[in-house]
């Protein structure tokens, strides 16, 4: 550093030019980085779903479920799989372990596929599956709405929300544009069975000829010597017309049967339909644009915006174009909010080291406070750290402490200077007895953050942009400690700048205070046993407080919107799902904080945000909704959503219905699971009915339901095989015809446009929609027609809703939501008897394993610990490599354990719950507190050289590093102060401003007294006679 000095010093221009650089550099990585509203999460979680319509849930499970899962099995790289079976469908949720980084993420979900495509062959015929996986998070959402007279045309909206897609997606930096609610057509061919019957002819007749018609299919080249040309047939289905002209059938060789004989046919919307949604309780069709990661969302955001103008100028005045979602809104409010805690914690920052160490210091400081941020802004550029609201907080959090250096490099010249060194010989003091515990400082807060930092895992993905900009910040202080500070310190005296040479330049100063303070060190070291109390005091308080902390998993993202999950009974149809809906709506929109709301009917949330996974299907979901709601005031929702949960909850008691604010971190759907392991699903049926109350006994549980609680009504035919062998048809002909008759039978397509329009047959009678007339459906047999009742009986059944597996081991999740505003971790305390008694009840072979937030929070916590000591054991060889002695890096490691329980104390005082933010800051707390004793340990050192000091050196050096402890510990305490009014760092803030207050105590009082026991203060004297030294310090005698 010497030499840079040096250089910096002969050569100024050369300075001048860093400077430059570093400002030029700094201003243009800030206009390049990518800004969006939270850190990138490797897309570790995805899920499959295989639809076999009408299989059973055992059928599902066996053929499938399991299927699959074994297929899985063979894939390293997945962490865990778990399966839901139920009628007609499987989902199987994926997720990827931890080692597993964003950039291999698309490798393994290849693998997948491939997977998947190799299993075609071992499930059953008529099975389509879909993988999913998560992606980027809605940026923008737009809703398509009919404003015109009459009745909506869903159709009209659907094609004009499929042409308003494709300019979205066709946007530089689109990652995906969806729809949702968009009405699928269909050439629905109502046939009518009893006339089809007569015929002698059944539905399959109207697929096989409509089959053989169908001339779409290539029939190929003549290929000559010197050309080629293709051979096709006019394609014959191009009108509804003309396939209701299509001959079926022909009797006594001149009378034909045409298809609009026997059956209707109409283009028509598929009914039912998959899903529902709406705007502001009207029907719409959303389009969803997504972009990608790692850009500006702002600038993303107005390309689509202009696209979506230009579109809207085009619509009909009957159609409306509304923006529902904009992300960069909450990117905008978000990075506003961090500019202004940048702003004020440099004002804050500022003005204290005016205060406390005068104006020349000062102006230094604030010259190094720009450089350091713009050091950190070359320093994201470089390694592609997106700016982002943890990112940001990361230079927040830095402000305080990226002026440590500066401020110690600056009290120790001023220090050499009172010594009569000139200035460059002050300035090479300075250097060389600062390099080594400056370094050892800045290198043990860069380990102490670096778990977060190189943690495996999303939660320290979320949190480790954060860690990466601290550290860069604390480096590039040390940087410009050592580099430019000298050079601006030299700089200033020789010229006089703004006439600073005649003023003290000493900050705050008080004789009066200063003897009082030198009295009270003298009182608490000539005894070092009183130091050592004063000092162990408060950090044992933080330690016993910590069984007085609430405990989460991470805190809520404090936006201006809720949500509210709806469940009907699982036979529940989607137009009763969406006729509950319209009521629960009605009801939440009397709240007066509600601007907008926005409704998916039988569907779960797709992924509007980071952490929202589960909702890229719309399969077997017609049973539930999910509304979404807009507020006026983050603080009025969150005031009343509990009470507002409460009366949701008692005027719809027969459904369920939950709302709860939207969390941050990685995703956990319910805050209390725990599921019941075992093999009878009766049993688990069971077990789980008796672990439901005991979960509903905790007063702040406002749902609680088991995945296997419920049971599915449904219609069981049992045939009579003696009637079936009397009649030549087999059992197979007739669950084809019950099939083909209820669900549907689809074969070929007709082309309207660009549009592909496929073909279903269906029967239009109502046996075919309602259950009692099942039994009814015809059956063509030699004697005219007969009804599915002379082959089997008809019966109603009850059958398991579902079944789950976890790794391969069947369960009964029982899941708990809590009311908004309260937490998962008080109904396990509040029912942790009823739990162990319950499982030390259960059968042989059965077991209990909690999920939810409390194992997100465990894992989470062990990704963090997984690394956390490998770093600490390093930052124990570069204390001992430093420091030169393992006593004393034993005495600064105390440091840093007894700061743990100071973060603690501080976040029982702030009132805050102990999740992983609050983890975080006691973690970074143990490397960033040290800092101060280590410069005080330092300057003993110095002083005391190879021998020892006396009590009255020892109360004097202390007293010489108290200003600029003070201030650094001032200055970071201010720094944190606006993170104290943000939602989701304020627990970290707390553990932080409290440690750092702490640290200063330690380092004034610890430090000195395990000094003394290291023998390294003479026994000589002081300043105070023994009977002295035991009176209290307020009747010390002032010298």
């Amino acid at each position: 550093m010497k030499k840079i000095v040096d250089l910096y010093l002969d050569r100024p221009r050369l300075f001048l030019l860093a400077m430059l650089f570093i400002i030029a550099g700094g201003l243009l990585s800030y206009d390049s980085l990518p800004r969006q509203e939270n850190p990138q999460l490797a897309e570790r979680w995805g899920d499959i779903t295989a639809v076999l319509p009408g299989a059973t849930p055992q059928r599902v499970e066996a053929q499938i479920a399991d299927v699959l899962e074994t297929q899985l099995r063979e894939i390293d790289e997945i962490k865990t799989i778990e399966s839901n079976s139920s009628t007609g469908i499987a989902r199987v949720g994926i997720e990827f372990k931890e080692a597993i980084g964003k950039g291999e993420t698309d490798e393994v979900w290849a693998k997948i596929q491939d997977k998947l495509n190799e299993s075609t062959g071992l499930i059953p015929p008529g099975t389509t599956v879909l993988l999913s996986h998560s992606g980027p998070p809605t940026t923008l959402l737009f809703a398509l709405q009919w404003q015109g007279g009459g009745d909506p045309q869903p159709v009209i909206l659907s094609r004009l929300a499929n042409q308003f897609k494709r300019k979205l997606a066709n946007i530089v930096n689109s990652e995906q544009a969806l729809i949702f609610g968009d009405t699928k057509e269909e050439i629905f061919v109502g046939a009518d069975l009893d006339l089809l019957t007569d015929a002698g002819m059944n539905i399959q007749s109207i697929a096989t000829a409509i089959d053989r018609y169908d001339s779409k299919s290539a029939i190929g080249n003549i290929v000559g010597q010197s050309s080629e040309f293709r051979i096709k047939a006019q394609d014959n289905i191009t009108l509804v017309n003309d396939l209701r002209k299509l001959p079926l059938k022909t009797l006594d060789g001149y009378q034909i049967i045409r298809l609009e004989d026997v059956a209707t046919v109409e283009k028509l919307p598929v009914d039912p339909p998959i899903e529902i949604v709406s705007y502001n309780g009207k029907p719409s069709v959303f389009v969803d644009v997504r972009g990608k990661f790692s850009q500006r969302t702002d600038l993303y955001s107005q390309a689509v915006l202009r696209v979506a103008d230009t579109f809207k100028a085009g619509l009909p005045d009957e159609i409306g174009l509304e923006l529902i979602y904009n992300e960069s809104d909450y990117v905008e409010e978000k990075f506003s909010f961090l500019m202004q805690s940048i702003l004020l914690a440099t004002f804050i920052v500022l003005f204290l080291s005016y205060l406390l160490l005068g104006p020349r210091s000062a102006v230094i400081v604030s010259a190094v406070v720009p450089l350091t941020i713009l050091l950190v802004l070359i320093g994201c550029t470089v390694l592609d750290v997106p700016l982002h609201q943890t990112s940001v907080t990361g230079i927040i959090l830095s402000l305080g402490l990226l002026i440590d250096n500066s401020i110690i490099v600056v009290e120790d010249y001023r220090y050499r200077k009172s010594l009569n060194l000139v200035n460059r010989q002050a300035i090479y003091a300075s250097i060389r007895h600062l390099s080594l515990p400056l370094l050892a400082a800045t290198v043990t807060t860069g380990l102490a953050f670096m778990p977060m930092a190189a943690g495996k895992g999303a939660s320290p993905e979320f949190v480790g942009d954060m860690a990466i900009t601290i550290i860069l910040a604390v480096t590039s202080s040390l940087f410009l400690a050592l580099t430019v500070v000298p050079v601006l310190l030299k700089t200033m005296e020789d010229s006089n700048f703004m006439n600073l040479n005649k003023s003290e330049n000493i900050g705050f100063s008080h004789a009066g205070m200063r003897t009082k303070y030198r009295a009270f060190l003298a009182w608490a070291l000539f005894k070092p046993s009183r130091a050592l109390a004063l000092s162990l005091t408060l950090p044992i308080l933080g330690f016993v407080s910590v069984g007085f902390l609430d405990t989460d998993f991470f805190p809520n993202q404090g936006k201006n919107f809720f949500r509210v999950d709806v469940e009907l009974d699982a036979n529940a149809s989607i137009y009763a799902t969406n006729k509950r809906v319209s009521s629960i709506r009605d009801q939440v929109m009397l709240e007066d904080y509600i601007e907008t709301d926005m409704w998916w009917v039988g569907r779960r949330l797709p992924r509007l945000l980071y952490n929202v996974i589960g909702g890229s299907s719309g399969e077997g979901s017609d049973n539930l909704a999910t509304g979404v709601f807009f507020t006026s005031s983050y603080r009025e929702m969150d005031a009343s959503l509990a009470d507002l949960a409460k009366r949701l909850e008692k005027d719809h008691a027969d459904v369920r219905v939950r709302v709860s604010k939207f969390t941050s971190g990685p995703p956990v759907e319910f805050p209390v699971v725990i599921a019941i392991f075992g093999e009878d699903n009766q049993v688990l049926k069971s077990l789980g009915e008796e672990l439901k109350a005991i979960l509903a006994k905790s007063s702040e549980v406002s749902d609680v339901f088991a995945d296997q609680s419920a049971s599915i009504t449904g219609l069981q035919v049992s045939f009579d095989e003696a009637n079936l062998a009397f009649s030549s048809k087999s059992s197979k002909e007739i669950i084809d015809e019950i099939s083909s008759s209820t669900r549907g039978l689809y074969v070929g397509s007709m082309l309207d446009g660009n549009k592909e329009i496929p073909i279903r047959i269906k029967n239009k009678n109502s046996e075919s929609s309602e259950i009692n007339q099942t039994a009814f459906i015809a059956i063509n047999s030699a004697d005219g027609f007969d009804y599915v009742d002379s082959f089997s009986d008809v019966s109603y059944t009850s059958d398991i809703n579902q079944i789950n597996r976890y790794q391969g081991s069947r369960n009964n999740a029982v899941k708990a939501s809590v009311y908004p505003g309260t937490l998962g971790s008080n109904v396990l305390t509040d029912v942790a008897d009823e739990l162990k008694a319950f499982e030390d009840s259960l059968p042989t072979g059965y077991s209990l394993r909690q999920f939810g937030e409390s194992d997100e929070r465990a894992e989470s916590f062990g990704q963090i610990f997984s690394s956390f000591f490998f770093f600490m054991g390093l930052i124990v060889v570069a204390l001992v490599m430093i420091l030169n002695s393992f006593r004393q890096a034993g005495i600064i490691l105390l440091v840093g354990t007894l700061c743990i329980g100071l973060g603690f104390l501080g976040m029982f005082v702030g009132s805050q719950n102990f999740g992983f933010i609050g983890l975080v800051g006691i973690v970074g707390l143990a490397g960033l507190a040290i800092n101060d004793s280590i410069v005080v340990l330092s300057h003993l050192n110095e002083d005391a050289g190879a021998g020892q000091i006396s009590k009255d050196k020892l109360v004097e050096t202390t007293i010489r590093s108290t200003r600029h402890i003070l201030t650094t510990s001032v200055t970071t305490m201010g720094g944190l102060l606006p993170l104290l009014f943000d939602k989701f760092f304020e627990s970290l803030a707390w553990a932080m401003c409290f440690g750092v207050m702490g640290s200063a105590l330690l380092a004034l009082l610890l430090i000195p007294s395990m000094f003394c026991y290291l023998g390294k203060v003479s026994n000589e004297a002081a300043a105070y006679s023994k009977a002295e030294s035991n009176q209290s310090p307020r009747s010390l005698p002032i010298t």
